[in-house]
């Protein structure tokens, strides 16, 4: 893995402005929060996220994906399936195994969100040059393969922190 030389003060810089940004990204976003036009909460919507690129999963892949556990994974899914946004179902080879798939309902909200994320970063980009917005793509993808190379090499067996 190639590494660079970081420097420090750079870093001390960076930490106190993680939030600004996160609140940025929320200012530009349009002025009713989709979670509460949706009547949801943001966990609700986490759930509703974790099917985006696995249109099945099990209670315990939610619990995963949200690291929470799987009795609070369950508890939450429950109460999705009762607002009509997740069907369960058994599954044929293990009928202890509940597989667990986005209703149209579901489908149409994780939809909506995406689009949600979209326009509120693209209004937060709208503001720096297009070489600043390439230059900023190109560096959160650096960091986020980074990242799921880190995240696949703490899922190895015998992996520490």
């Amino acid at each position: 893995m190639l590494s660079h030389r970081v420097d420090r003060e750079d870093v001390r810089a960076l930490v106190p402005k993680l939030p600004v940004i996160i609140r940025l990204v929320h200012l530009y976003a349009p002025r009713r929060d989709l979670s509460q036009r949706m009547k949801l909460t943001f966990g609700q919507i986490k759930v509703i996220q974790a099917f985006r690129d696995h249109p099945t999963r099990r209670v315990s892949d939610i619990a995963k994906a949200l690291r929470v556990t799987n009795g609070s994974s369950s508890i939450m899914v429950e109460r999705m399936v009762r607002l009509g946004l997740v069907h369960r179902s058994s599954d044929p080879n293990d009928r202890r195994v509940s597989v667990l798939t986005l209703t149209l309902k579901g489908r149409k909200l994780r939809d909506q969100h995406l689009k949600f994320l979209e326009r509120s970063l693209a209004n937060l980009l709208a503001h720096l040059s297009q070489t600043d917005q390439q230059r900023f793509v190109n560096a959160l993808d650096t960091l986020w393969g980074l990242l799921k190379e880190h995240e696949n090499d703490m899922n190895q067996p015998g992996a520490q922190a």
